[in-house]
């Protein structure tokens, strides 16, 4: 079976496509974050067999970023345009350290079987859009319980890393890409890799959709700069340029969203047919068994776009302000010695 993922917010475009086999069910989901200035659009896909437990998953991609020196502005693990402050660790440190805890930290009984590098693991799933960027892999073996059956599961993931760029500070972008896992019950996952190694390997990205994808962040990027250039020609014209240098910088990154949401406002008719009426009970349950997460809406989000809460808590307070806290402790409550006003989350469905 052909299977497409295809982008809503834009008319349906062809974003990729895998194959699957017949009998197998497949879902997807490609979400637009237009304040991510610098990794936009995320991309989610799933195909599991109905009648057995054997699922292959296609993750979003982790872009990480680096400043030296790092000043502190931002604490280490916070997002900052859709980029991760992290430090640049080589691919099996970045499974061990990020995408395993990340993804799989709350199933019962975790434990990483093992862990390898994976110098092919770009040309063995046929991955023709990463030919000009060189490419780490990586693979782990992990066994977890979940719902009462033992699992084991195999991640994979490509680690990239761009040339640094210089300026004030010195940045370094890097990440995974092409992050997946195999999973079937215990015991079972040997004579299922044949059938989730096909699978993987016959996903093949639609280069107008990447090209698309590639202006919309040169877009957004090139407001940003633009607010930033003119900023610098207003301070050089003070006397203490240095002094203010610092403030302007927080400043900037403090309006940027602001700039973002003029630049998206012929977005918003489109958007709103993402609301709650959109999500549907079968995406809710897609989003709890296969990506572990829950949706809610977001108050401070003006493009109509769901907070996943990662490991479905029992409760999920926001403060209204982009910010979520979850939590399976029902006597916790982030009000208590906060300087904001924190409400429950609601469900999208």
């Amino acid at each position: 079976m052909h299977y497409q993922i295809t982008d809503p917010m834009y008319q349906q475009m062809i974003v990729a496509a895998f194959d699957h086999p017949s009998g197998w069910q497949a879902q997807s989901n490609v979400v637009w974050n237009y304040q991510n200035s610098s990794q936009p659009a995320q991309l989610y896909a799933a195909a599991f067999n109905p009648q057995g437990a054997e699922a292959i998953e296609f993750l979003p991609v982790e872009a990480c970023y680096w400043l030296e020196p790092n000043y502190g502005f931002q604490p280490v693990g916070s997002q900052k345009f859709g980029l991760t402050l992290l430090p640049p660790m080589p691919a099996v440190e970045m499974m061990s350290r990020w995408l395993i805890p990340k993804y799989r930290n709350n199933r019962q009984q975790l434990q990483v079987v093992s862990i390898q590098p994976l110098p092919q693991l770009a040309r063995m799933i046929n991955a023709v859009e990463l030919q000009a960027l060189p490419t780490e892999g990586v693979g782990a073996r992990i066994t977890y319980l979940e719902n009462g059956y033992a699992f084991e599961e195999a991640f994979y993931a490509c680690r990239y890393q761009f040339p640094p760029t210089y300026g004030a500070t010195t940045q370094h972008n890097w990440g995974g890409v092409r992050i997946f896992a195999f999973r079937s019950l215990l015991g079972k996952l040997d004579a299922a890799q044949p059938t989730l190694w096909a699978i993987a390997s016959s996903l093949f990205y639609n280069p107008q959709w990447q090209e698309l994808f590639q202006q919309v962040s040169q877009q957004l990027h090139g407001q940003f700069v633009g607010q930033i250039q003119a900023g610098y020609d207003k301070l050089r014209a003070e006397a203490h340029f240095q002094q203010q240098l610092t403030a302007y910088y927080q400043s900037t990154r403090d309006h940027q969203s602001a700039a973002v949401a003029h630049s998206v406002a012929q977005q918003q008719e489109l958007n709103a047919a993402r609301s709650n009426s959109g999500y549907s009970a079968q995406d809710a349950l897609g989003d709890a068994t296969f990506f572990n997460r829950t949706a809610y809406q977001d108050p401070n989000s003006q493009t109509g776009n769901y907070h996943y809460d990662q490991g479905n808590h029992d409760w999920v307070w926001t403060d209204g302000q982009g910010n979520f806290f979850g939590t399976n402790d029902p006597n916790a409550d982030p009000n208590l010695g906060s300087d904001r006003s924190w409400t429950l989350a609601k469900r999208a469905r």
